[in-house]
Parts: structure tokens; sequence; C-alpha cells
């Protein structure tokens, strides 16, 4: 996790596969380190389209509406 401020302080979560919901420990482990250095931060995660669909189905997340930070959108 990194720090990152997008008007707010967020604590960035970078997580490339597709099993993030399903990891055993994956989100223990968030939210320890968020207690214990990012205090001040909210989660920010980029997900990919498949797994949009997945979080979507979460109640315990909020999505919100895509949107490019940095680079170019690919068709």
């Amino acid at each position: 996790m990194n720090e990152d401020q997008k008007g707010e302080l967020y604590a960035l979560l970078e997580y490339p596969w597709d099993s993030s919901l399903g990891q055993p420990g994956l989100w223990e482990t968030v939210n320890a380190h968020r207690k214990d250095i990012f205090t001040e931060h909210k989660l920010w995660m980029d997900l990919k389209e498949n797994q949009i669909k997945q979080f979507t189905q979460c109640t315990d997340f909020e999505v919100k509406k895509p949107w490019l930070l940095h680079g170019k959108w690919v068709k």
C-alpha cells in the first residue's frame, strides 16, 4: 500500500490478481496496515473490469464510477 492524495488522503492498494475477495487473510492485513500506518486515509483500489463486477456484488465496498488518473484508454 502506498500513500496518494486526490483531494483526500488515500492508501492505494495494488493487488493485480483476481482473487482479492477470496484471498485468505488479505483484508485482515489491509485493515491492520490502515489502522497502524494509514490512520487518516481512505482505501483506494484500482480494479479491472471483472473485479468491478465482483466488488459491486459485495455490500462491504462502495464502488464509484471509474475514471482515468493517468495514461490513456485502450480500445
